[in-house]
């Protein structure tokens, strides 16, 4: 009412007034929305920032002409760098500089043919050394945004991101096909070799001729017994091995005495010790208690036992050392044989063509069963660890926890 009033008491004077009222409510409008607007702004600036953080990403933009760069803190935290630890101005060769030697070409032609116009988009994976001094898997992507009135670029943008865990997996898999790939080559050779010399013996002894020759039927049911044993022995450790590989076995851990379980593998292993003369002998703390899975154990240790035999020379000693070492046991077993070869010895656990080798006694050698060794000590929290003695042959020490 007020309002209205001086309205009509001043006529165009009041006019004025509610004019100037009104662009003040105007101009009070725009500012708050203006406030809003930079308040969305920085929200959504701090929710891009966690995004890319979440993702392992981080946006640049590169002046063309001076070479200037400038990036979120993300980059450098990928790095392992704080922004501090770079200068003010950044040039974009504070990080091509870091660029591992094999891919700084690669990545400069990848910018520069984006910015001759060779390629749409300059895009690039390399490796970049980290404060650290090891290497990560960059994958880097961009695009010119702005040019002058000539078309010449002046401004590059784009963002990169750390693809480290992928490229690891990648190769991790390619490794373990690799390694399936071999395996099973090497495996369906054997077993068809194991499998046709248990069809030949078998053909000879239902041969009629052979009815009544005792002494070479004898000779022959004694390899029959070594070729079913060596079969049995193979496709054990590829199910093992292959139960492992896919999860399809767990370590149960419980607590009890190896005594009994060694006595058992020792007495499994003396026939084919005794074709080689082979003596077998355990000693140490035999009544320690350990805490492994009691299954995985037997297997365990039914490899390296018929590993060190393979590997032993006739007329000599396989043995089997317990002691206790702190809160572990060990348990060593070693062999009276050549030793390992030094460039074949950290290959030992793995599938590698250049370290099959055949036992004193021309025994097949596929690596599979230290494989499993290596697998089950590890699903039970233990070490093991080879080693050539400076008296012949080689020793195996596996290592697991113990109850005090």
């Amino acid at each position: 009412m007020l309002y209205q009033f001086i309205f009509i008491a001043v006529g165009k004077l009041g006019i004025k007034i509610k004019f100037k009222i009104m662009t003040s409510n105007i101009t009070h409008n725009n500012l708050q929305r203006r406030e809003d607007l930079h308040r969305e702004i920085a929200l959504l600036k701090e929710r891009l920032n966690i995004a890319l953080e979440a993702g392992n990403l981080a946006w640049w933009e590169m002046d063309v002409p001076s070479g200037g760069v400038l990036c979120n803190d993300q980059k450098f935290t990928m790095l392992g760098y704080d922004r501090n630890e770079f200068p003010n101005q950044i040039h974009y060769t504070h990080f091509t500089n870091l660029l591992h030697p094999d891919f700084f070409e690669p990545t400069m032609n990848a910018m520069r043919d984006h910015l001759a116009g060779k390629k749409e988009l300059y895009e690039c994976e390399y490796k970049i050394q980290t404060k650290s001094g090891g290497y990560r898997w960059f994958y880097d992507r961009g695009s010119i945004t702005d040019r002058d009135e000539q078309g010449n670029p002046i401004t590059v943008k784009g963002i990169v991101f750390d693809n480290t865990e992928r490229r690891e997996a990648e190769e991790q898999l390619r490794e373990s096909n690799r390694a399936k790939d071999m395996l099973f080559s090497v495996i369906s050779h054997d077993l068809r070799s194991s499998v046709g010399n248990l069809v030949m013996i078998l053909d000879l002894l239902n041969d009629d001729s052979m009815q009544d020759e005792t002494a070479d039927q004898s000779g022959l049911l004694t390899k029959l017994h070594s070729s079913s044993k060596t079969t049995m022995n193979l496709l054990e450790n590829l199910l093992h091995w292959a139960g492992s590989q896919i999860n399809a076995i767990t370590s149960k851990r419980e607590s009890f005495v190896i005594e009994q379980i060694l006595a058992e593998e020792i007495e499994r292993q003396k026939p084919v010790a005794l074709e080689k003369e082979i003596c077998l002998k355990c000693s140490g703390n035999t009544h320690a208690t350990v805490l492994c899975d009691k299954s995985m154990f037997q297997i365990i240790m039914r490899n390296l036992l018929s590993n060190a035999i393979k590997f032993s020379l006739p007329n000599s000693t396989v043995s089997v050392e317990v002691s206790k070492r702190e809160n572990k046991i060990a348990l060593a077993v070693s062999d009276q044989g050549k030793g390992i070869d030094d460039e074949i010895l950290p290959l030992i656990f793995t599938l590698n063509a250049d370290k099959k080798r055949r036992g004193t006694a021309g025994e097949k050698s596929v690596g599979l069963g230290l494989m499993v060794v290596q697998e089950f000590v590890q699903a039970n929290q233990g070490t093991v660890t080879v080693e050539n003695l400076d008296s012949g042959g080689a020793c195996f020490t596996v290592t697991l926890d113990c109850e005090n």
